[in-house]
């Protein structure tokens, strides 16, 4: 059974990316893991004295996002017989109970909604976005406020040069795309084709036509232009669903979030994107 986290703020943005999860997934035996995280300061002394004396501190805390939480769950529920939920509130800093419900529920994707990181005001699914992306170390699934699922006929693995396909990975992507007949479209971009990177090529060619045969895919190159004008410009010029990433998790994230390619397509997403980590 896939085990999914989703991230809501009970905003429409989470609701979009919780609706999208649902419909990607919609084959597959799944348990939802949907968590609110409710930040300590946002409570005040009033809310505290309200309480009861036999309360205790996280009860006056907690009780009633909870209550909310779990009526937003039971709302949202898809009654697909092969999906379950279970509702989960933390009083926390954002990203630690993020690392916190992965390590402790296992699991296997996260997915979450996003304004772009354009919003001041830093919210779930606002600028903490690149946060899970930075710092968790965990299949992370973003989804544009306004994509709705209709299909997932084409997805886009775009890589660099210092990207590495293997098994992982594979396994991982194909987990996602395996009931939806996904042609895959593997983009290689180069700095200097003239180096090393023919090498490099012929790796890739070898290596998807050993591991990927029931599956229809293509491969391409495209040499010195940079990743984010790829990228860009393939998804407004052909059919593509969903935009993957890979890499190795500490040299990725430095990658992906320093001043890098990565990071202008992240802040300026038209698809769902979503990035593994190998």
């Amino acid at each position: 059974m896939r085990r999914i986290l989703f991230l809501t703020d009970f905003s429409e943005n989470s609701k979009n990316a919780m609706r999208y999860g649902q419909a990607l997934f919609a084959g597959d035996p799944c348990e939802f893991f949907v968590l609110h995280v409710k930040k300590a300061e946002t409570y005040t002394t009033d809310d505290l004295m309200a309480g009861k004396g036999n309360q205790s501190l996280y009860s006056v805390l907690m009780g009633e996002t909870e209550q909310q939480l779990r009526q937003f769950v039971d709302d949202f529920q898809d009654h697909n017989p092969k999906h379950q939920y279970e509702a989960i509130v933390d009083c926390d800093v954002f990203i630690d109970a993020v690392k916190q419900a992965v390590n402790k529920h296992q699991i296997d994707i996260v997915i979450m909604g996003t304004n772009g990181a354009s919003d001041l005001k830093e919210t779930v699914l606002g600028s903490n976005a690149l946060n899970v992306l930075r710092h968790v170390d965990c299949t992370t699934l973003v989804v544009p406020r306004t994509h709705k699922f209709i299909t997932l006929d084409h997805l886009l693995l775009a890589l660099d040069i210092e990207d590495q396909l293997d098994d992982h990975t594979l396994s991982s992507l194909l987990k996602v795309i395996k009931n939806h007949g996904t042609t895959l479209r593997v983009l290689r971009i180069l700095p200097n084709v003239e180096k090393s990177e023919p090498k490099v090529m012929a790796e890739d060619e070898t290596w998807l036509k050993r591991h990927i045969k029931d599956l229809s895919y293509n491969y391409a190159n495209i040499p010195e232009v940079p990743l984010s004008y790829v990228v860009d410009t393939y998804v407004h010029s052909q059919e593509v669903d969903m935009v993957a990433f890979v890499g190795q998790y500490q040299s990725f994230v430095k990658r992906l979030f320093g001043t890098g390619e990565k990071t202008k397509i992240s802040k300026s997403l038209k698809r769902p994107l979503i990035i593994f980590h190998n």
